[in-house]
């Protein structure tokens, strides 16, 4: 700690006596040469270039000023490293005689990407080196074959947009460590700008590193980033990484009061009632007496990723994993091997919410430079991760990238790097990759309210109907909204409880998807009283009335349901799909009616809460866009009496009204060609292609058609606005056509009945001079194509 004081009131009376000489009279080239070399010795590079590039002000043609000044580039924390190139240029012309110059040059043409100079100075260096030089020998090869990696990259250069956060994400400080929610409509990051927790740091003169948040307006604009001051402390706090439903942040914190320590731990916090809670270490095991730096946790809350540099790793700083035990702590952690990690460093690992790709940031592998970003693949058969991939050129540059996360359909990246349109230091930027493979994931979202329509807090329990396994317990937020990750090909079932509320159940079985899917379910909870009865969604049946164990679960937690409501009982009825013979139907569901009550009654041997059970066949249909009305489970909560009545189901159900169009619309069939007129449009928010609200009543009514007229042919048509490049535009419009078609086949549309076509920006309906006008050709169109059976495949 001393040595560290000695070293801080070194600098600044190197400062004090440099901005003495300035006051009395111009710098002479050899004090500002002292000065700037001190400073590079002392590792302030920083503090360096401002002294140098000030002396190249007074002194242009001074070699050995631009040479240092171009050293000091080249260690710069804050500074491009590219900014070297024409500084050591300046000293190679005036020959100035220096040993280490063209390996000076070769790093500046690497931070340039001018690969094959960068090798032809580090070649020339190398015939300089002494036969004893085996330390500055290997660091050449490496920078050799690092240019060697980025020729190869650049081949293959990739087709991406890459842009600066801007001035309000980013600050003429450092802004890094950006995670981002899985909407998008959140980031968190950290930055050392003007208005930290805590003093400056007296040693780089900037603020504590502090974590920041912004969230999306209406607009799609990123709102005035907010100090986290819940999480935040006096010393160095920084975004560690955030679970996927956005509700738990992991932070870096050091209590080191002079500058970083080289030790620091992973602490969690977790958003309740509106608040982020205040930070907890996460612990021992995961926390060691080494630094633990970055985590990142998968979508289920069953895995963590960390990083450490504790000892028996691969190398330096490594990244480890650790499981959830059953009872909520965590198990030994584990090194990644190496496959991932590297005698070098390895840092901010972000695991996708498919749980099947790990991006994170290394110095080793086939870096073309400093850390370069890296994906692996989980090999599901091998048990293992994947060798690590090179995200690729330009997202890595020859200096360092890092933090990269990435969208939950794998589209958009958001990462931290120094470029040369940085506002000051490393930024952030966001790379939209049109031509990157989507990654096929279901995002399960929704809300949980009550009959009011008013959102509450509640949680969402996830289960394996295959399995009868537990997958996840959802914690919603203080009105009701959640969030999931599923995969495809697994029959899920969803429950909900709410105290005062009936069992909700939902159940989402979707075999393969096309492409990501967001899928929206909402809980509608009706309030426990006499009469009222809800839909059990996952109870299956084998042959005849025969109980599939998949209905395991959820008749456990009916049971469990029936048993906190003791003043009620529980009556069965079930409808079943309509056929020929309806007393066939009707003793069918009573089989099955009963077969329900029979295993409930095992789980409540008294009984005592259970009524009768009844079989109605398909007498009651009620007919909903792409589901069977009539093949239902449901459970009725009656006021238990001393003598029970029979409930009058009938009357109950002859309330229902049947589904019409709004508004009076009535449908007639188009001519072959011809574009449906539905009254409405199913429009998009801007360069996205998620559908507006207004838009979920028009895809009904399109479905409704396409369950009543079953021959028809129907062409999904994609548009978009004038903003942009035309063919982003035309690919906007296919993807907006596709999510429409996944969405039309999910509920029951043969796929042979549905052709996607993109028309982009050619044909609007409106002018795009004005927001309102734009809005109207951000949309779907529905064109009849043909009223027979010959079919077109999708």
């Amino acid at each position: 700690m001393l040595r560290r004081f000695g070293l801080y009131f070194f600098v600044l009376s190197l400062f004090a006596t440099f901005a003495n000489a300035q006051s009395k009279k111009q710098p002479s080239a050899k004090k500002i040469l002292g000065h700037g070399k001190e400073l590079i010795r002392v590792a302030e590079y920083h503090l360096a270039v401002e002294a140098l590039r000030e002396g190249v002000q007074y002194y242009p043609d001074n070699a050995m000023i631009h040479f240092y000044l171009g050293e000091a580039y080249l260690h710069s924390k804050v500074e491009s490293k590219s900014k070297a190139l024409p500084h050591l240029k300046i000293a190679q012309e005036a020959k100035l005689e220096n040993k280490r110059l063209n390996l000076l040059l070769g790093k500046a043409a690497q931070y340039n990407h001018q690969f094959k100079s960068a090798l032809s100075y580090y070649n020339i260096y190398l015939k300089s080196l002494d036969e004893d030089d085996d330390e500055l020998r290997e660091e050449v090869y490496r920078h050799i074959l690092q240019c060697k990696n980025g020729i190869f990259l650049k081949k293959s250069e990739q087709s991406v947009n890459i842009v600066n956060m801007g001035s309000l994400i980013n600050s003429p400080s450092i802004e890094t460590t950006p995670v981002i929610s899985a909407d998008e409509n959140t980031i968190i990051f950290t930055s050392r700008r003007k208005g930290s927790m805590g003093d400056e740091d007296p040693l780089s003169g900037m603020a504590y590193e502090d974590v920041y948040i912004s969230h999306k307006d209406e607009n799609g604009e990123w709102g005035m980033p907010e100090n986290l001051a819940d999480i935040n402390t006096e010393f160095h706090d920084a975004c560690a990484g955030l679970s996927p439903d956005g509700k738990t942040i992991f932070i870096y914190q050091s209590d080191e009061s002079i500058s970083r320590a080289l030790t620091g731990d992973i602490y969690m916090s977790q958003f309740q009632s509106g608040t982020w809670s205040k930070s907890e270490k996460l612990p021992e095991g995961i926390n060691t007496s080494a630094m633990e730096s970055h985590a990142t946790m998968t979508a289920d809350g069953k895995t963590l990723f960390f990083t450490s540099d504790r000892d028996g790793g691969e190398g330096k700083m490594d990244i480890y994993a650790a499981h959830r035990l059953p009872g909520g702590g965590w198990a030994t952690p584990y090194n990644l091997g190496k496959n991932i990690n590297t005698k070098y460093e390895e840092g901010s690992p972000f695991i996708h919410p498919s749980g099947k790709i790990i991006y994170f940031s290394s110095k080793g592998h086939s870096t073309i430079g400093g850390y370069d970003i890296f994906y692996s693949v989980y090999d599901d058969e091998k048990k293992e991760w994947g060798k690590a991939v090179n995200i690729g050129f330009p997202i890595n540059t020859a200096d360092d990238d890092l933090d990269f996360c990435v969208s939950s359909d794998g589209m958009r990246g958001y990462f931290t790097s120094i470029r040369e349109e940085s506002e000051g230091g490393p930024d952030i930027y966001k790379v939209e990759m049109p031509q990157a493979e989507e990654i096929k994931v279901i995002e399960l979202a929704g809300q949980v309210k009550t009959e009011s329509g008013k959102g509450v807090s509640t949680s969402v329990e996830i289960f394996n109907n295959h399995t009868n396994e537990l997958v996840e317990v959802v914690a919603t937020d203080s009105i009701g909204h959640y969030s999931a990750f599923l995969k495809p090909g697994v029959n899920y079932g969803l429950r909900c409880v709410y105290d005062g509320y009936l069992m909700a159940s939902q159940n989402i079985y979707i075999e393969e998807i096309l492409e990501y899917l967001k899928l929206e379910q909402d809980f509608e909870l009706k309030k426990v009283r006499d009469g009222e009865f809800e839909v059990l969604e996952n109870i299956f049946f084998t042959e005849y009335s025969d109980l599939n164990s998949s209905s395991n679960r959820e008749l456990k937690m009916l049971s469990e349901f029936s048993k906190k409501h003791p003043d009620y009982q529980i009556e069965i009825v079930l409808h079943t799909k309509s056929s020929e013979d309806s007393l066939v139907n009707v003793f069918t569901s009573k089989a099955k009616a009963d077969a329900v009550m029979k295993a409930l009654k095992k789980l409540d041997p008294e009984g005592s809460l259970l009524g009768k059970s009844y079989g109605y066949g398909s007498k009651y249909e009620l007919p909903t866009a792409g589901g069977d009305g009539t093949n239902r489970v449901e459970y009725i909560v009656r006021e238990r009496k001393e003598e029970m009545e029979v409930f009058d189901y009938d009357g109950l159900l002859e309330k229902r009204e049947p589904i019409v169009f709004e508004d009076g619309f009535v449908f007639e069939v188009p001519e072959e060609g011809e574009e449906i007129n539905l009254n409405a449009f199913i429009t998009f928010k801007t360069g996205s292609n998620e559908m507006s609200d207004s838009g979920k009543k028009v895809l009904d009514n399109v479905i409704h058609i396409l369950e009543k007229y079953s021959d028809i042919v129907m062409e999904v048509g994609g548009h978009t606005d004038n903003i942009g490049e035309e063919a982003y535009n035309k690919y906007l419009g296919k993807r907006r056509a596709q999510q429409i078609a996944q969405r039309m086949y999910i509920r029951g549309i043969d796929k042979s009945r549905l052709i996607v076509k993109s028309y982009g920006e050619s044909s609007p309906v409106a002018s795009n001079e004005t927001r309102e006008g734009r809005n109207q050709n951000r949309r779907i169109s529905f064109k009849i194509i043909s009223v027979d059976t010959d079919k077109k495949t999708l």
